[in-house]
């Protein structure tokens, strides 16, 4: 995923042709990398970053297990794990004018087996972020209409780790590429301004909801071993989510009960959308929601559901937990 098969193709072929090259001249690959090269190692470590940043600190797509297909039927099984965080200040909590701190921690894992090789070589791209931000929410028409701008800063850490298991890989690309294509680190900061609009209105006992949300996210290292690691990365994320929510008219001890539904469509741009040559998804979700204010006045809500995103080469269940003070 993080490569398509095309650019991997190659870059295989340009670094093969190399280390025979080399293998003659005895030039080290570091100190002669060639423009093609140089350009395709940049490509790929900004498609890795500028992907694995936006997915475990935004909430563009949830939490949850996905495969990425690509065009050759090639599949990538990646996992993400993002713990969010948001408090709205009690002072301001039902006014018109609502500050609030939010915050996350995300974990992004892939795995592939479809390098060279025979056994075929292992490749993994991990990454862990954490973010810390703010904003504030605008009542513009009383319990109807909210606008939230909102801006974080996100410290991240993404890396591969490759295991060279045939003598090919482990005589030709291993002395070339060790630290500088495969098994790599970068340490990077970002920043990401949104701003949503959120509607709600009530027909009957239905509470139905749409929230438009555009992100805009800036990527660039603060730590890389080589210049060719260096990442200046621009994405954009729409989402645009339709929701609805009934009362079931039971309660569990003394939480009345809810039922959540959404659907929504997230559109990418720029770097983000490379490594996985799709430029929109969507996902359709369910939620039980346990209204937990009579029983807590520090905790106002408790909901656990599941969601399934899909596209033309994305698909991924998630899981759901959410929780409101």
């Amino acid at each position: 995923m993080m490569m398509s098969s095309k650019i991997k193709s190659i870059f295989l072929g340009i670094l093969l042709f190399m280390a025979t090259l080399f293998s003659f001249i005895g030039t080290g690959f570091s100190q002669a990398l060639p423009p093609a090269v140089i350009e395709l190692v940049r490509e790929m470590i900004t498609n890795s970053v500028a992907l694995t940043v936006a997915f475990t600190s935004t909430d563009a797509i949830s939490a949850g297990w996905f495969v990425h297909e690509d065009e050759k039927g090639d599949k990538t099984r990646f996992n993400i794990t993002r713990i969010p965080f948001r408090h709205f200040f009690d002072r301001w909590k039902d006014s018109k004018f609502s500050p609030f701190v939010t915050g996350s921690l995300g974990y992004f894992e892939d795995t592939e087996t479809s390098l060279q090789g025979d056994p075929p070589d292992e490749d993994r791209f991990r990454a862990v972020t954490f973010s810390l931000g703010g904003g504030v929410k605008l009542e513009l028409i009383k319990k109807y209409l909210w606008l939230t701008p909102e801006i974080d800063l996100i410290y991240g850490r993404t890396w591969n780790e490759h295991d060279y298991n045939s003598t090919l890989t482990q005589t030709l690309y291993k002395p070339l590429l060790e630290g500088i294509a495969f098994n790599w680190q970068v340490d990077t900061f970002s920043v990401a301004p949104s701003l949503q609009l959120a509607f709600e209105y009530p027909v009957g006992m239905v509470t139905l909801g749409f929230d438009t949300k555009f992100t805009y996210l800036n990527v660039r290292t603060i730590k890389e071993d080589y210049s060719e690691h260096k990442v200046d990365s621009d994405s954009t994320l729409w989402r645009n989510r339709f929701r609805l929510e009934f009362p079931l008219g039971v309660s569990v001890f003394n939480m009345p009960l809810s039922l959540r539904g959404d659907f929504s469509r997230v559109d990418l741009g720029g770097d983000v959308a490379q490594p996985l040559k799709e430029s929109h998804f969507y996902e359709a979700g369910t939620e039980l929601a346990f209204d937990t204010s009579r029983n807590t006045k520090w905790f106002n809500s408790l909901s656990i559901g599941a969601g399934y995103t899909f596209s033309q080469r994305i698909t991924g269940w998630s899981f759901r937990f959410g929780y409101k003070f």
